[in-house]
């Protein structure tokens, strides 16, 4: 649990703890422990276009990152 909210938390909710950011982790059940692995090893090899981030920088030269909700 203490990787969990240190690495996870900020964008992924799991048994009702953490942000959510990203996709909730109680999915990963039904996954399978290869995929489980791979996700975890390069979590950002498949992301669902709905949690992509976006990089925009102002005339100011302030920079933001974030995601688009609709």
């Amino acid at each position: 649990m203490k990787i969990y909210v240190e690495r996870c938390a900020s964008c992924h909710r799991a048994a009702g703890q953490g942000h959510p950011l990203g996709p909730d982790l109680v999915t990963v059940k039904t996954s399978g422990k290869e995929k489980l692995l791979v996700n975890i090893l390069d979590p950002n090899r498949e992301v669902a276009p709905q949690y992509l981030s976006y990089l925009v920088e102002t005339k100011t030269g302030e920079a933001l990152t974030g995601i688009i909700v609709k």
